[in-house]
């Protein structure tokens, strides 16, 4: 896709005037002087909220640019306030900080750029809350006034993103045959089924899965994009996780009648969203998760017409996140890094490989010497635990020793 297909005229009110009177509140977009009441810089209405106390406008008061999506700068929230629209101004609340929500004046961070592409006819010409997604847009309640009264330029739209270094999204350079470009990682979170870990678990009737995201990266060279989405979410099965005071709480397998339409309706929603799905299980494959992951398995193959790809693949097992934390280089004639033999493998890892060795030399040695007395075989069985340890302590942080995945295998 070309970039140039994102460019247009339709801008929201960048900066506002917030005039603080006695008993009422005014927002403009034109500088205006007098001392009759107090003025302040808003950067932003996000909505409003009717309460049985009266109606709140909530305003950002704090905002600070985080870098730009698609060319358009992207702003992080600092900090927001409530306006109390039906009583004196001593009674308006004080400021609160959200540091996870993420908004643009130019352009709509909910849409991903395949839905981008779709929309390109007249893109941005029509006001950016028409055609956002509306799974992300977590003010989509607080606009409804504003929408009513046709506030067009007023509407922002706020996104929570999968915070990664307290920054919303990350941008490398590269080159590319001589070419310059862009990658970006840009992650978004759906207002659907939220809830914090164990509390809240799995999918609801209609198919939704708790705290869902899609990933998006994108890759910007020679005046064209290309994206590749990643989504995640709860396992679509109806189950939960009761919290108590042990540390992995028990898994529950709620038995229903509706879970497979449930899983149906899932991965229906996300074919007719994304295409065609390739669903990786990342449950462990023993205890409750186990039993989890052969539950979702079988519902996934008597899925009618499927369009999804199906694969089991464990955390211990998995080196994506190596893979992608990795620098490598490679050309057409050599081999990949993951063919390599065991005994090629040491190559790379001098301080890991030494670590390891080291302590099952001293513990051999040790115990080759255990007989002699008591004290030697509790030197041997001292050794033995700091042998175990050191292996513990290199397979749990195998990144910082090395670039290579998992180790290459050798643990």
């Amino acid at each position: 896709m070309e970039n140039g297909s994102f460019s247009g005229g339709f801008r929201l009110y960048e900066e506002l005037e917030l005039h603080e009177f006695h008993f009422f509140f005014r927002i403009i977009n034109d500088t205006y002087s007098t001392s009759l009441y107090k003025t302040s810089t808003i950067y932003g209405v996000v909505g409003t909220i009717r309460l049985l106390a009266g109606t709140y406008v909530l305003v950002i008061t704090s905002r600070n640019e985080v870098g730009n999506f698609l060319g358009f700068p992207v702003y992080r929230v600092n900090s927001m306030r409530f306006l109390y629209c039906n009583e004196a101004l001593k009674l308006s609340t004080s400021q609160e900080k959200r540091d996870e929500v993420y908004f643009s004046y130019r352009t709509d961070i909910t849409l991903n750029l395949q839905r981008r592409y779709k929309l390109m006819d007249g893109w941005m010409t029509k006001s950016i809350w028409k055609q956002a997604d509306p799974r992300f847009v977590w003010n989509k309640n607080l606009m409804e006034e504003f929408i009513e009264c046709k506030l067009d330029m007023f509407i922002i739209l706020l996104l929570q993103g999968n915070i990664l270094n307290n920054v919303f999204f990350q941008t490398a350079s590269l080159e590319l045959k001589g070419s310059p470009g862009t990658i970006s990682l840009i992650s978004r979170r759906c207002t659907r089924r939220l809830g914090t870990r164990m509390w809240r678990r799995g999918a609801n009737l209609e198919g939704d899965t708790a705290n869902f995201i899609e990933t998006e990266q994108i890759l910007e060279i020679d005046g064209f994009m290309l994206s590749l989405l990643q989504t995640r979410g709860s396992i679509p099965l109806l189950w939960e996780q009761i919290v108590d005071l042990s540390y992995k709480p028990q898994l529950k397998i709620i038995n229903n009648e509706e879970t497979s339409k449930v899983v149906e309706r899932h991965f229906h929603y996300l074919s007719q969203r994304y295409g065609g799905t390739l669903a990786l299980d990342l449950t462990d494959k023993h205890g409750d998760e186990g039993q989890l992951g052969t539950a979702y398995a079988l519902e996934v193959e008597n899925l009618p017409n499927s369009v999804v790809i199906y694969k089991n693949s464990s955390p211990n097992e998995n080196d994506a996140i190596d893979l992608i934390s990795g620098h490598y280089t490679l050309n057409k004639c050599g081999l990949s890094p993951l063919q390599l033999s065991r005994s090629e493998s040491f190559l790379y890892l001098p301080v890991a490989s030494a670590l390891i060795v080291g302590g099952v030399t001293v513990t051999t040695l040790s115990l080759q010497q255990a007989g002699r007395g008591g004290q030697q075989f509790i030197s041997s069985a001292v050794w033995a635990g700091v042998a175990a340890g050191v292996m513990a302590m290199v397979k749990a942080n195998r990144r910082q020793f090395c670039s290579r995945p998992g180790l290459c295998g050798l643990l």
